[in-house]
């Protein structure tokens, strides 16, 4: 599938969604098409539900990957052991799918579905890194300019994955 999808430079989008994500999931495709079309979008399917909504109304490479998660805020519902299990399964399991493209010779960009493009992101994809991740600190809390890491902010420090790229480095 990634051969078949990849753009001619060997990027991919990937997307890991849920049914209960589907609306805005098309909502961030749809924005990132509109900068030169990307074709390049492969979806981790989380239900059973999600690929055949999607080919319903765009054509678009989706992969059922056989776990169901129907959780539409998973972070919000971690009441107990079970559910915290089942969350970190589930977001590791976007780690191993990078990760299968990668050693495949594909660059990847993770997308959150609620993440929507304003200017096409290969713009700030600039240097020789092998990483590059959306800081989401300023957008997500109010941190003052004094704040620079953990021990100086009185807010806790995160990347808002938004979206990641890996740069393959073989």
């Amino acid at each position: 599938v990634f051969q078949h999808v990849a753009d001619d430079q060997r990027r991919l989008f990937l997307y890991m969604l849920n049914n209960m994500r589907l609306e805005e999931a098309l909502n961030s495709i749809a924005s990132l098409r509109s900068y030169g079309g990307r074709k390049n979008v492969v979806v981790f399917a989380l239900d059973s539900l999600v690929c055949n909504s999607l080919a319903a109304v765009m054509s678009i490479a989706c992969i059922w990957t056989g776990t169901e998660f129907r959780e539409a805020r998973p972070w919000y519902g971690e009441v107990d052991l079970v559910k915290h299990w089942e969350l970190t399964a589930m977001a590791l399991k976007k780690f191993i799918y990078v990760a299968l493209a990668l050693v495949h010779g594909f660059s990847v960009f993770f997308v959150d579905t609620d993440t929507v493009f304003l200017q096409d992101p290969y713009l700030g994809i600039t240097g020789d890194h092998d990483l590059w991740i959306q800081d989401g600190s300023r957008s997500c809390r109010n941190v003052s300019d004094t704040c620079h890491d953990m021990t100086t902010c009185n807010a806790s420090w995160e990347y808002n994955t938004g979206f990641m790229f890996w740069k393959e480095s073989q």
